[in-house]
């Protein structure tokens, strides 16, 4: 626990200057994107379509079927070849039981180093960091969740080649051409409410596999969010949480707490331009569709310690709402 409170007394300072960045990774107007994004034009699966688009914190979109913890309606709205701008399919994920990690529920993609943990250690001690860091997050910020019943899904990635993590939250923000505003997470969203933030978005919809539902109990049937990590082997990883990391070694728990930070909302909206990165990936492309930003943007200073007024990132010709 006093590791845990150190390193998020940190995180704002540290964030500040890697959250456009995650490790490596570049701004959302290249074509170098988190290992999950698809770019799926969805249908109309939201009353009016108002809820159909999502984004991860660097402007990649997704349909509300990209991001079901079922694996036969996300393969088939994804592919199994995917259609994804970093070379990572989707790929079928396994729900862990092994713990039981506070509020969080993980899910383990095929391939995301932390899947064959029956079978070999290494990756047994990958996944025994993330249950302690979860369940440590959960420990440490109090949430309705623990009485509800409601769980916060963690979607688990391969693909990371890059830097050694990466990690998002998902946004659903309602299609507009004129307001501008705060946009919360939905992982945001659950912890502080204990309501699952996609409950009423869409029809319910019944998963099968996932071991969770739409309808009844603490589950949902949609990702709230994700993070990879580079395990491809060229990472000196030390994942031992009884010793101290050697030089050269990466401590993974650090990491890892790191990379859930920003799931729990330290990230910024602001693309180089000053425009919300959602905006990069509207349809049609009229240019203040999704001109939304986060609570983290709210708390940025300028150099003379005054903090700016996100409205003016983009234009003035709404009123700023909160989503």
């Amino acid at each position: 626990m006093k590791k845990i409170l150190s390193l998020l007394l940190l995180c704002p300072v540290v964030l500040f200057s890697v959250c456009t960045h995650a490790q490596g990774f570049k701004s959302a107007n290249t074509n170098a994107r988190f290992p999950i994004a698809t770019n799926h034009i969805p249908g109309n699966s939201t009353p009016g379509g108002y809820f159909d688009v999502l984004f991860d914190r660097f402007g990649n979109r997704y349909s509300l079927s990209d991001l079901n913890v079922n694996d036969k309606v996300r393969l088939t709205a994804t592919g199994k070849t995917g259609r994804t701008t970093s070379g990572a399919p989707s790929a079928p994920t396994v729900l862990y039981t092994g713990c039981t990690p506070g509020y969080f529920r993980i899910y383990l993609e095929e391939g995301c180093g932390m899947d064959l943990y029956a079978t070999d250690t290494t990756e047994a001690k990958n996944l025994g960091v993330l249950c302690q860091v979860l369940t440590d997050i959960s420990n440490f910020i109090p949430s309705p969740c623990t009485g509800s019943g409601q769980t916060v899904n963690i979607w688990v990635r391969g693909g990371l080649t890059t830097g050694l993590g990466v990690a998002t939250p998902f946004f659903n923000v309602p299609y507009s051409l004129t307001k501008t505003g705060i946009a919360d997470n939905t992982v945001w969203e659950t912890v502080n409410s204990g309501v699952d933030a996609f409950k009423n978005i869409a029809p319910p919809v019944l998963t099968s596999g996932g071991g969770t539902t739409g309808t009844s109990g603490g589950g949902s049937v949609y990702f709230h969010g994700s993070v990879a990590f580079n395990f491809g082997g060229g990472v000196s990883w030390h994942n031992n949480m009884l010793t101290t990391p050697l030089s050269g070694e990466s401590d993974l728990y650090t990491v890892v707490l790191h990379e859930m930070m920003h799931i729990m909302g330290f990230c910024t909206l602001i693309d180089y331009n000053g425009r919300s990165v959602f905006d990069m990936y509207n349809v049609p492309p009229t240019p203040a569709a999704f001109q939304c930003y986060s609570r983290y943007d709210m708390h940025l200073q300028t150099l003379s310690s005054a903090p700016p007024d996100y409205r003016f990132l983009y234009s003035l010709r709404s009123v700023p709402i909160q989503f």
